[in-house]
């Protein structure tokens, strides 16, 4: 695959080393306080829990209004108190994933980028180097065996594409109060 055309640069990161450091520190700091918070889940008991969704957030809150209405009707096995913590914990959860979804599309996209770019950079030095080895360069040769070893077959090239919107479940609505 000859590619002929300059490689475009869309993105070219270049951190300052105390912005960088912030961000890192940022991260971890995330890291540090959600962690003993937050509830890390297998794929199996994923797929068993319930799911509230659009269609049943304002179930839930509704639920509750009705239960503080109504306390007579209150199963007694339900812990009013942990189900309104519950509830708070949906906003506060609902917020984090949309702040935090926002930042990683950014990240993801820009690593989309950036690897697309190095790639067809790549392949224009490979072809640069085929070129020189027909031309006898024995240096080249090499470098295109190499090369050539760590190039994945290729068939036509196909657009690498990013899920859409629709592909990432939106995260629960906050009940209302």
């Amino acid at each position: 695959m000859a590619i002929n055309a300059p490689v475009p640069n869309r993105i070219s990161l270049l951190f300052p080393v105390d912005d960088l450091q912030l961000v890192l520190g940022a991260l971890d700091t995330l890291e540090a306080k959600l962690n003993p918070q937050l509830v890390d889940l297998g794929p199996d008991e994923r797929r068993t829990l319930a799911k509230l969704g659009p269609r049943n957030v304002d179930f839930v809150a509704r639920a509750m209004t009705h239960l503080r209405e109504m306390p007579q009707y209150k199963p007694g096995f339900l812990d009013v108190d942990e189900f309104q913590r519950d509830l708070d914990a949906i906003d506060l959860l609902a917020s984090l994933h949309i702040k935090l979804g926002k930042v990683f599309d950014l990240v993801d996209d820009s690593l989309l980028l950036a690897g697309n770019e190095a790639y067809k950079a790549a392949l224009a030095c490979y072809d640069a180097l085929k070129s020189a080895a027909k031309m006898g360069s024995l240096d080249a040769k090499v470098a295109v065996e190499d090369l050539a070893g760590r190039l994945p077959q290729r068939g036509p090239v196909q657009a690498v594409t990013k899920p859409g919107p629709q592909a990432r479940p939106e995260p629960p609505q906050p009940p209302a109060a």
